[in-house]
């Protein structure tokens, strides 16, 4: 109840400050998107529309009442429902996150469970590479190779991209992420099978792959889950700057095209969303790891 509690609180915090951010910027923000964006309305007109003719604490509460019932506002420039526009976006972004998060897995159990073999010291350079490497050079490289010179994936052509057209930019991230992950994974199976109850398992000839499972990811599994869970936060943000720059029709390109024509609406929403997830995400790890440090 306390943790439930605690969340409550935090995205309350986090819907306050994305809604009442633009309030803090020097000058009249509606004047200021007006003169960027050139709409056709009255300074009046819009700043009924963003809210800023009443007081945060008169603003905020009703805003809430409003987002609770569906009603997440409309876009200043095009004068849609946000809420359509975030759920279409957010589900490509949510089909990249559990396809990258499926691939770095299986990478991280492989390059992990070359633990203590002589295949260590190539996994070990295979992290090092990808640890060094940065994103934003090596995606449009690896587009430009596989996608163009040896066309091995295809590129997304429609507004909701299928498996097929997110496995290259989820391959990528995933190459990342796991290079990452397997570094604490090879680190917990060290020390997990130095353990007494592993080199018993050996001595009574019990296969070599089941002494790693069952003595080595078994008993750190729960850190892991917890660990995976406090990486949604960089598991989602990878996400949104892969759909960036494989133009991608996700919450990434969404919260660049908003920001950049000020089209506040639907920037808060899209940001407020990607907090919500990330924020969840903390949450499920550290309550697995809970319930699996109380389990004999």
């Amino acid at each position: 109840m306390k943790r439930f509690l605690n969340l409550i609180l935090v995205l309350f915090t986090v819907f306050a400050l994305t809604q009442t951010l633009i309030r803090w910027l020097p000058g009249d923000p509606a004047q200021f998107l007006l003169a960027q964006t050139g709409l056709k309305i009255s300074v009046e007109q819009l700043r009924a529309e963003m809210g800023l003719n009443h007081s945060v604490t008169h603003f905020l509460p009703s805003l809430l009442v409003d987002w609770t019932q569906g009603k997440w506002g409309n876009s200043l420039l095009t004068g849609l429902p946000v809420k359509p526009q975030i759920l279409s976006h957010a589900w490509t972004t949510l089909k990249i996150t559990f396809l990258t998060l499926t691939l770095a897995l299986a990478f991280t159990l492989a390059l992990g469970l070359t633990t203590q073999t002589s295949l260590e010291p190539y996994a070990r350079k295979w992290n090092q590479l990808w640890t060094a490497l940065p994103l934003p050079w090596v995606a449009p490289l690896f587009m430009y190779l596989f996608a163009v010179k040896i066309p091995l994936f295809s590129f997304a052509t429609s507004n909701q991209p299928g498996l097929s057209e997110l496995l290259m930019p989820s391959l990528v991230l995933a190459f990342f992420l796991s290079a990452a992950w397997s570094r604490l994974l090879r680190d917990r199976l060290q020390e997990s099978l130095a353990w007494g109850s592993a080199r018993a398992a050996r001595a009574r000839g019990l296969p070599e792959w089941k002494v790693r499972l069952k003595y080595g990811i078994a008993p750190v599994s729960g850190v892991l889950l917890a660990y995976l869970g406090s990486q949604t936060g960089s598991l989602l943000g990878g996400a949104l700057l892969t759909e960036t720059i494989f133009n991608l029709h996700g919450t990434g390109t969404l919260l660049v095209e908003s920001a950049l024509s000020r089209d506040y609406p639907v920037f808060q929403a899209a940001a407020f969303w990607v907090a919500c997830v990330a924020l969840l995400g903390n949450t499920l790890g550290d309550w697995l790891q809970e319930r699996m440090s109380h389990e004999p």
